[in-house]
């Protein structure tokens, strides 16, 4: 969610002087001060990447998609270690997704995504994890891509229902 009225600009403008805040609270105002110039440079290119070429263009004139990628663009000026994504795909189109995808592949940092988009889980997840209760210990956690999420989801719920059928046998013979 943006201002009303507030432009491109500004919102690229705020999250480099969070940026810069950050880095002066830990220390660092040597650097935050020498950096400005680098920072306007990686926030040209992230943009330019991102497919904006108006910066004063007002947010709320922005399609939900372009909303989502200024959004996330905004929380990569601020450096994170880990960045959080919850459905990053929706609203955005094809083009908006690749964009996407090629900023996660080269991300130097860590990124938890929340998605249903199987498509775009594959091409990104080095990791997939599975929040259920029907799991021993409520999740399932196998590395790789979707696709081998997918094979060790269905090894798991395998061994589950040997494991059942042993129990079931178990039981048949301590009853006879």
């Amino acid at each position: 969610e943006f201002a009303p009225g507030e432009t491109v600009r500004a919102v690229v403008d705020r999250a480099l002087q969070r940026a810069t805040e950050t880095v002066r609270g830990t220390g660092g105002a040597t650097a935050a001060d020498s950096g400005a110039g680098e920072q306007r440079s990686r926030a040209a290119e992230l943009l330019g990447r991102a497919g904006f070429s108006d910066l004063g263009a007002a947010t709320d004139t922005l399609s939900g998609g372009w909303r989502k990628r200024l959004a996330i663009v905004e929380g990569l000026l601020e450096r994170p270690d880990v960045l959080l994504l919850d459905e990053p795909t929706n609203h955005l189109d094809l083009a908006g997704i690749r964009w996407l995808e090629e900023m996660l592949a080269d991300a130097p940092f860590a990124f938890v995504v929340i998605s249903h988009d199987r498509y775009f889980l594959e091409n990104i997840a080095g990791e997939v994890v599975e929040l259920n209760r029907a799991y021993r210990d409520g999740l399932l956690r196998v590395e790789g891509s979707y696709s081998k999420f997918l094979e060790g989801k269905e090894a798991y719920l395998h061994a589950q229902k040997q494991h059942q059928e042993s129990l079931e046998n178990r039981v048949r013979s301590e009853i006879e």
